[in-house]
């Protein structure tokens, strides 16, 4: 339900919309986007700080430094003309997805780099561990299993120092298997 919640208000939905995600009515839906959003303040206003971006320079950038550009809006606003009130919902839930998921996609791209330059100057992992597979934030591998926990350890080392100076620690889940469906959690020792 919290990551049902995050989501939601990350990404700009309405009450209405939230209460069908959280199979709700709407004044409880109401009610939870408050409280999430007093308990994490700051949540807020880094949101409207992607906003005020877009309104004085037209585009918002990832942590990667690429834009997303809104020149359109950035027009508008600084002409004073009418906004409609879905136009501007639709250009703020742009916005804050692009510096989320564009972020999240440069990160992931940083450390699929790290995780490829750590196999190859590995002699014992070049041939025995294989990048075969990236979904959004997700990255799969194929490794002999005698080279699990050496692997492991060199994959989870490079996502989670793929981007330095965040105030966040990234998370990092691994699960191993010999099928896809077959796979369950895994902490490397």
């Amino acid at each position: 339900k919290a990551k049902r919640l995050a989501y939601g208000i990350l990404y700009g939905m309405g009450a209405r919309a939230l209460a069908g995600e959280l199979d709700c009515d709407m004044e409880t839906a109401r009610a939870e986007m408050e409280t999430f959003k007093a308990r994490l303040g700051g949540v807020a206003k880094w949101m409207a700080g992607i906003v005020r971006d877009v309104e004085k320079h037209g585009y918002i950038q990832t942590l990667g430094g690429r834009k997303r550009y809104f020149e359109d809006f950035r027009e508008s606003v600084r002409a004073k003309r009418q906004i409609s009130p879905d136009h501007r919902a639709a250009v703020e839930r742009k916005a804050i997805n692009t510096v989320c998921q564009g972020s999240a996609a440069d990160i992931v791209k940083r450390a699929m780099i790290a995780i490829r330059d750590g196999i190859r100057s590995d002699l014992t992992l070049r041939d025995r561990c294989h990048m075969i597979l990236e979904i959004h934030d997700e990255l799969m591998f194929e490794v002999r299993c005698s080279s699990l926990v050496r692997a492991s350890s060199l994959i989870r080392e490079c996502m989670v120092q793929a981007w330095k100076g965040l105030q966040v620690p990234l998370a990092v889940r691994m699960k191993v298997g010999q099928s896809w469906g077959e796979a369950t959690d895994y902490a490397p020792s």
